[in-house]
């Protein structure tokens, strides 16, 4: 799971999907086909953790490196209540695409949490997004 660095802000389609196409970009991700779901329930192709059914999810991906196509699933309906910021969530999620495309193992956090940080900041900046600091 993502560490918090921002907290809530709201976000739209709108704004993800540019954020999307920003970061395939920036990440070298051009040849990708990425769907975005934003709905309450987990889309099929996304598979949940063991126990957890959905309920306590932030965002997930699912993506195969043969085809190049990701499903990330973004619930907005649950950020506020969470106080997550949905775009430093999806950016997350993106960095599992694209540190797992370098041919690195994607599942370990460890990388993911110290890149995502920094990209976010640097989406930010260059779209004059006012980041909303965690306390």
């Amino acid at each position: 799971m993502a560490m918090i660095e921002y907290k809530y802000q709201p976000a739209t389609m709108e704004q993800l999907t540019a954020c999307i196409r920003w970061c395939q970009n920036q990440m070298q991700l051009r040849d990708w086909l990425i769907k975005l779901d934003t709905s309450i329930a987990a889309p099929p192709e996304v598979k949940l953790d063991g126990d957890d059914n959905g309920e306590d999810a932030h965002a997930r991906v699912e993506y195969s490196t043969d085809t190049l196509k990701a499903v990330i699933w973004v619930p907005l309906a649950r950020m506020a209540e969470s106080n997550r910021n949905p775009i430093e969530c999806l950016i997350h999620e993106l960095c599992h695409i694209m540190i797992e495309a370098r041919g690195v193992d994607a599942e370990d956090e460890s990388l993911v949490r110290v890149i995502s940080p920094m990209i976010y900041r640097l989406y930010c900046k260059e779209n004059r997004i006012k980041q909303a600091r965690e306390k």
